[in-house]
């Protein structure tokens, strides 16, 4: 029987772009995610990674949903929510009032 995943837990680093990631497995196990690594794919640590994923990368695969991990998907979330998160003790963006009803049309060429 396959062990119980957990929920990842992942921690900021030295930067935005370094991430602790727990192992969903192995809970006890942490994987370093370098998210700005293979030109914004990421790197991590983990054997799946190294092993299966970052040889895609190296044959020029550059398809974001096979060469990421789960570690690298949840840095990414987790940077992302951060982002949200800071920006939102920023003052609230408001729509025109007029809903744009006034936006122009491109004209079509002949």
């Amino acid at each position: 029987m396959p062990a119980a995943r957990k929920p990842m837990t992942t921690t900021r680093q030295e930067t935005l772009l370094r991430w602790k990631v727990t192992s969903a497995t192995r809970g006890d196990i942490s994987h370093l995610v370098i998210l700005n690594a293979n030109g914004g794919l990421g790197w991590c640590s983990c054997e799946h990674f190294e092993m299966r994923l970052q040889p895609k990368i190296n044959e020029g695969n550059r398809c974001e949903t096979a060469t990421r991990c789960g570690h690298i998907l949840a840095a990414r979330k987790s940077l992302t929510d951060l982002i949200i998160q800071q920006l939102g003790s920023e003052p609230e963006h408001q729509e025109p009032e007029d809903h744009g009803q006034n936006q122009t049309t491109p004209q079509q060429s002949s």
